[in-house]
């Protein structure tokens, strides 16, 4: 384990060592596993080499499908043999979104957070953000703004989801007649002194990874993954670890139990994929809840509207909008944000770069052919290079 690593398993501590089973891989000595140790987890290898063979057919009637039923029938779970072999995995056309001289490609439902992207990007469009100084107070203004009213349109898609086919409900959502009073709102609070409100949004869980990756044909994948913080115990003989969604408030607002069966689970992850005129532009996604739509706001603006260097613009500072505060992350001009709390705009100042404002790993194709790649550093992004 780098460091990183080791630090997010002693943020997870209570479920890292909620069962003898766990505890058997998370704690080394009796204590929590630290930077340097290595991590093993018995019998993995062997589920993960059947999986490879095998594929699906290991999960819906493989042995592995038998050890999680006898798992869930011993611990009074709820995961059925008619669960395991019903569920598939929907393919449905993607977002497709102009932004600028972009086409910007985003993940639809179930990802809420490719629609909230769409319409965050679908405002920010209006304004002209290229003669606006980054990191300024012009340009903070404009994202508190744009996110503050993605999180007061919210309620809308959720209603709309709710009671219409995904595709009706993407339309309506971000049509230009839903968009237009939220456009109104914004050009009125930036007009003004006053900065105007932000729905509360619920908190989320800090458990999911992006990879990007553009080959030498052009061929690219935008790739996020979520385990949840895990459900914090291990299947017998298997080493599978089953995830925690449905405990998750950002996902199942609700709460235990209340999930209505057959319907699928919402998420926040939001790979996406930038193009012009046919040739792939940027690959970008992250981790971080609630706060991926603004991680990925913030990288594609800096990249399309700022055109900063990748590396640049993967790791300069972030904000997000949270219950109506600014999150300020450390690395802004001190100035600057004092002149936003002059206006009257909540801030919360970060001393340190955090792992809460995302990890945006992305690669990009340059003017002139090149591929650059950026590991965001709040989250121990790396990058290689392979041929």
């Amino acid at each position: 384990l780098d460091k990183f690593q080791a630090d997010t398993c002693e943020l997870l501590r209570p479920l890292y060592t909620h069962t003898k089973g766990m505890r058997a891989i998370f704690t080394h000595h009796g204590h929590m596993v630290r930077a340097g140790d290595v991590v093993r987890i018995p019998h993995l290898e062997t589920t993960l080499a059947a999986l490879s063979n095998e594929g699906v057919r290991l999960m819906r009637e493989g042995w592995l499908s038998s050890a999680i039923l006898a798992d869930q029938k011993q611990r009074g779970g709820l995961l059925t043999e008619d669960d395991l072999k019903r569920y598939e995995v929907l393919r449905e056309a993607p977002i497709r979104l102009k932004y600028r001289d972009f086409e910007v490609i985003l993940p639809p439902p179930s990802s809420t957070g490719g629609v909230l992207t769409a319409f965050t990007l679908k405002l920010v469009a209006h304004f002209e953000v290229v003669r606006m100084e980054h990191g300024s107070a012009a340009h903070l203004r404009l994202l508190f703004e744009a996110l503050a009213a993605t999180s007061r349109a919210r309620p809308y898609w959720d209603k709309a989801v709710a009671e219409r086919p995904w595709h009706d409900a993407v339309d309506y959502f971000l049509s230009d007649r839903l968009i237009a009073p939220f456009l109104d709102e914004m050009s009125s609070a930036l007009q003004g002194e006053a900065p105007s409100t932000a729905a509360k949004e619920p908190p989320g869980p800090q458990s999911t990874s992006h990879l990007s990756v553009i080959d030498g044909e052009g061929m690219a994948v935008a790739l996020t993954t979520t385990a949840g913080e895990s459900a914090g115990y291990v299947v017998p003989q298997t080493g599978f670890i089953p995830n925690n969604i449905l405990g998750e408030e950002d996902l199942n607002p609700a709460g235990f139990h209340q999930w209505q069966a057959g319907q699928r689970i919402f998420t926040m992850m939001t790979p996406a994929i930038v193009m012009r005129d046919g040739r792939i532009r940027l690959v970008t996604g992250s981790g971080g809840s609630n706060r991926i739509r603004s991680a990925i706001l913030q990288v594609l603006v800096n990249v399309l509207d700022f055109e900063m260097p990748l590396e640049a613009a993967v790791n300069a500072p972030r904000v997000h909008v949270e219950d109506g505060v600014m999150q300020c992350e450390y690395g802004y001009d001190p100035h600057t944000v004092d002149e936003l709390e002059r206006l009257g705009y909540s801030i919360n100042r970060w001393t340190t770069r955090s792992i809460y404002f995302g990890g945006a790993h992305s690669v990009a194709l340059e003017n002139d052919g090149k591929l650059v790649g950026a590991g965001d550093d709040r989250r121990g992004g790396a990058v290689a290079t392979i041929g």
